[in-house]
């Protein structure tokens, strides 16, 4: 049986996977690797993807043995699942949405899975599920407009502007 500290730990890992860590390594001072999480084991070995270290060497592939690096530390911005959640729960009667925190996924109504890599599943439900996935993430990746004071531009001097030509009578 694994005690909390380990599924704490398994849970925290499981939710950088797919995410630009950092890993600084303890053999050498101020030397660093960053990639993509692909995985990790129990005996803490972590496989990076798309890896590059402080010397600028270059990884398509690179597993760091548990015993080599110190620390981890998660470089990208965590998809938003729990406001996605949120938004399905507000959706779909109560109780047909399951969020499943530790693996960052999404259940709708036992049939449909969504993570923060998209929606899987068929029919009607799936479409409509999709859907608010896909407005969703375009909301979350929109940059963000300014407010609307900012919008408006400061009002300008008056100018000498040409005056409009007179109506045409009919």
């Amino acid at each position: 049986m694994e005690s909390k500290d380990a599924i704490g730990y398994n849970k925290e890992m499981n939710m950088m996977l797919d995410g630009r860590v950092k890993i600084q390594l303890k053999h050498k001072e101020n030397f660093f690797v960053i990639g993509t999480l692909r995985g990790f084991s129990r005996t803490d070995s972590i496989f990076l993807i798309n890896a590059e270290d402080t010397s600028h060497n270059k990884y398509a592939k690179l597993v760091i043995n548990g015993s080599d690096w110190i620390s981890i530390s998660l470089e990208s911005t965590p998809f938003p699942m729990e406001n996605l959640y949120s938004r399905l729960k507000n959706v779909f009667p109560p109780g047909q949405v399951k969020y499943m925190q530790d693996i960052q996924a999404i259940q709708v109504m036992g049939k449909i899975n969504v993570t923060d890599k998209g929606v899987t599943g068929e029919g009607p439900l799936f479409e409509r599920v999709k859907a608010i996935y896909d407005k969703y993430i375009s909301e979350v990746s929109a940059p963000e407009q300014p407010a609307a004071s900012q919008k408006e531009p400061a009002a300008a001097k008056p100018s000498a502007a040409k005056p409009a030509p007179p109506r045409k009578k009919k």
